[in-house]
């Protein structure tokens, strides 16, 4: 978004001898103008911005929120030894932390879990997060702020330093219980196998494609010319991605529905 409105700026200017500011309020509703402008705030009154965004734009406040926290957790755990990006947890949860030996208090814990299930549910638009959601996920941001700045380097280093070597002798077994690709690889293969040899399915033939949490699925017509019948079928992993295999099984059986059902989706 920075380079793209740099871009459109140097534009305007050398092009049109206008100034990109003074130009966007005449095209952009208030509230986007808002979001944009307050997109990125890099000082410490950072989160009362977003509390200020999150009464006009409530999902870009609550986005910009969980950013904030991922770095908070980052920059903590990059002061106490948490290198690895590769963790089974991700850094916007508290799981993250307990893993590496820090241990969050129960009812923040469950805050986080929260706001991190909040974020998920709104980036794949299943739920709209609300102005009250939002002022929620910031107060738990700002309570895990001040439950970091209390713990002590030299002893959450210990802490990080034990856990790594717990999850080191562990290793072996979790390396050989885990399908070690990409989600949504792993989902891409599986489905295409299933749409060769399902007996239910016939003779249709499909074009599949997975990426960022979605199965996108097309149904090619019998003869051409004909109409492509496309399908969207989206899931969610929890924290550690173990639950793949019960997502591709319902998505298996949502394909079967709506390959033989006649259901009418769109068409291309």
């Amino acid at each position: 978004m920075n380079l793209a409105k740099d871009f459109f700026g140097e534009v305007l200017k050398l092009h049109y001898g206008q100034d990109l500011d003074e130009v966007l309020p005449q095209f952009a509703e208030e509230k986007d103008l808002a979001a944009l402008t307050m997109r990125e705030p890099a000082d410490e009154s950072e989160l009362e911005n977003l509390k200020k965004l999150g009464k006009v734009h409530p999902l870009g406040a609550l986005l910009s929120a969980i950013a904030y926290l991922e770095r908070t957790i980052l920059k903590f755990g990059e002061s106490v030894g948490i290198t690895n990006r590769l963790s089974p947890s991700m850094p916007i949860s508290g799981r993250y932390l307990e893993i590496n030996g820090i241990e969050l208090p129960e009812d923040l814990k469950e805050r986080l879990d929260n706001t991190r299930r909040l974020r998920n549910m709104a980036a794949h638009g299943r739920a709209e997060p609300t102005r009250d959601d939002v002022a929620t996920a910031i107060s738990t941001i700002e309570e895990l702020e001040v439950f970091l700045s209390k713990q002590d380097i030299e002893s959450s280093k210990d802490k990080v330093f034990l856990a790594r070597k717990r999850r080191g002798a562990e290793k072996p077994t979790y390396d050989n219980s885990r399908v070690l690709i990409p989600p949504d690889q792993w989902m891409h293969e599986v489905l295409k196998n299933f749409l060769m040899v399902e007996p239910s399915l016939g003779k249709k033939k499909f074009i599949i494609e997975v990426k960022e949490g979605k199965v996108l699925l097309s149904e090619l017509p019998e003869m051409l010319p004909g109409d492509t019948k496309s399908f969207e079928y989206p899931f969610a992993l929890n924290d550690r991605g173990d639950n793949i295999s019960s997502e591709s099984e319902r998505i298996k059986l949502e394909i079967i529905r709506d390959c033989s059902s006649g259901t009418a989706p769109k068409s291309n």
